[in-house]
């Protein structure tokens, strides 16, 4: 949150509501401001994680908040830019905590999907895979299929757009 103005802000509470209502455990931080890092540190206990932040933006210095004996190198803010400046030059899986593991990357500019059958993207998508056995067919694409529960659901505001247009954009890829 360190580089965040009132727009970015804005932007990321609204994405946390997205998500959070999606099922997702959202944390927003600061290493720098020590600002919600010991949540990070106790959520890595209890499940599998997901920091998937852009490029250029503390992911190393938020692994070095929650596991000083890493030592990551880190960089500074560039002047011209006010934003961090690209640091980890590879992807490297870090164990910690007898058990526990973060992937700290240069940054993620895209993401891709492989393997995945059209018919089992939605059971990616909590909100969605919540709902399927309520659909009329059992192999509905939430397309244009009567009796679609997650199309209801995103009728009556219970599933974001946003994230429904993330669905669509993967299967229609």
């Amino acid at each position: 949150m360190d580089l965040y103005e009132e727009k970015e802000l804005n932007i990321a509470n609204e994405w946390e509501k997205i998500y959070s209502a999606a099922g997702y455990k959202v944390i927003q931080t600061s290493a720098v401001k020590n600002f919600h890092v010991m949540d990070v540190n106790r959520n890595h206990d209890q499940q599998n994680h997901a920091d998937c932040r852009t490029q250029r933006c503390w992911k190393s210095t938020l692994i070095n908040a929650i596991v000083p004996e890493m030592n990551l190198r880190v960089g500074e803010l560039s002047g011209y830019h006010e934003k961090g400046k690209h640091t980890t030059t590879f992807a490297e899986c870090l164990s910690f905590h007898s058990v526990d593991s973060s992937l700290d990357t240069p940054g993620i500019k895209e993401f891709g999907i492989l393997d995945i059958e059209e018919s089992e993207v939605s059971h990616y998508f909590p909100e969605m895979e919540k709902r399927l056995h309520d659909c009329r067919f059992n192999n509905c694409l939430h397309i244009n299929e009567p009796g679609c529960a997650v199309k209801d659901a995103i009728e009556k505001g219970k599933i974001a757009m946003s994230r429904y247009e993330n669905y669509l954009s993967i299967i229609m890829s």
